[in-house]
C-alpha cells in the first residue's frame, strides 16, 4: 500500500514558511548557552544576563507583568547547561511564573510580556504544504498470476483446480482473486487536495494550542488554499507550526 497519512510530525514539521512578518527567531537565540545558574535572582537581573550574553535587544512590558502580579524583583532559580539561548529564555520565564509569560521577536527586539498580551498580537504567515496534501493512490491493479495445469483442468498457485467441464476457463490468481486484470484494476480511497488540506488543519487545531483557534472559541484562524495554509495566530503558535 502506498498511502501517505497525515501525522502530528507532519503538522509541526512543515516546509519553511513564506513569512509575512520578520523572522521570529534570531540566529543568536539558536546558539548554545553556557551553563546558566540563577539562585533566587531578580527577574530584571535575569533579563539583563541574557541582554549582556547575547547582545540582543530586550524589552519587557513591566506594566503587563505587574497587572499579572509580578514585578522586577520576582525571584528566579534555575540551573541549565548545553541548551539554546531560546530554550534557556523560555525556561527562565517559566521559572518566574509557569505558563504566564511569553516572548516574541519583532524588528530585532525580543519582547517579554504575558501570554495573554502576546496572544492578542497575531502574526500572519503562509506555509507551503503541497507535499503533505498530495496522496499516493492506493492502486489495486496489481499483476495477476496464474499457473495453468493439464488439458481439462488448471491448478493455481493456491492449490485449487479449475472447473472440469469448462476446460480451465475459470482460474484463480496467485493473490486469491478471480478474473483477469480488468476485473481487479482500479484506484480506491482517493481524496481531493482540499480535503487533505482540511484534514491537516483539523489536526493542527486539535494539537497546537487548541484554545487559540476560532473553531474552538479563540480568535486565531487557519485556512487552506492551493497547496498552502494561511495562519493568523500568535508568535508562539507560529513557532510550533513552523519549527
Amino acid at each position: 500500500m502506498m498511502r501517505r497519512t497525515l501525522t502530528l510530525l507532519a503538522a509541526v514539521a512543515l516546509a519553511a514558511p513564506f513569512a509575512s512578518a520578520a523572522p521570529e527567531v534570531s540566529p543568536l537565540l539558536l546558539k548554545k548557552s553556557p551553563e546558566l545558574r540563577f539562585d533566587q535572582i531578580a527577574l530584571t537581573d535575569a533579563v539583563d544576563y541574557f541582554r549582556d550574553r547575547t547582545g540582543l535587544n530586550f524589552e519587557v512590558d513591566w506594566k503587563a507583568l505587574q497587572d499579572a502580579g509580578l514585578s522586577k524583583e520576582t525571584p528566579v532559580s534555575l540551573r541549565l547547561s548545553a541548551i539554546t539561548v531560546r530554550i534557556a529564555l523560555r525556561k527562565t520565564l517559566d521559572a518566574a511564573a509557569p505558563g504566564l509569560l511569553a516572548f516574541y521577536v519583532d524588528e530585532n527586539v525580543i519582547h517579554i510580556t504575558t501570554q495573554a498580551a502576546a496572544d492578542a498580537r497575531p502574526i500572519v504567515r503562509v506555509y507551503s504544504v503541497a507535499d503533505l496534501v498530495k496522496d499516493a493512490p492506493d492502486f489495486t491493479d496489481y499483476p495477476q498470476i496464474s499457473i495453468a495445469g493439464g488439458n481439462s483442468s488448471s491448478r493455481t498457485a493456491g492449490g485449487g483446480s479449475g472447473g472440469g467441464g469448462s476446460g480451465g476457463s475459470s482460474t484463480q490468481n496467485l493473490f486469491g482473486g478471480k478474473g483477469g486484470p480488468a476485473a481487479q484494476a482500479g484506484i480506491r480511497n482517493l481524496k481531493t487536495n482540499a480535503e487533505r488540506g482540511q484534514g491537516l488543519i483539523d489536526l493542527i487545531e486539535a494539537t497546537v494550542r487548541p484554545e487559540v483557534w476560532k473553531t474552538n472559541g479563540g480568535v486565531s484562524t487557519i485556512r487552506y488554499a492551493n497547496g498552502q495554509i494561511i495562519v493568523t495566530a500568535p508568535a508562539d503558535v507560529q513557532r510550533l507550526i513552523g519549527g
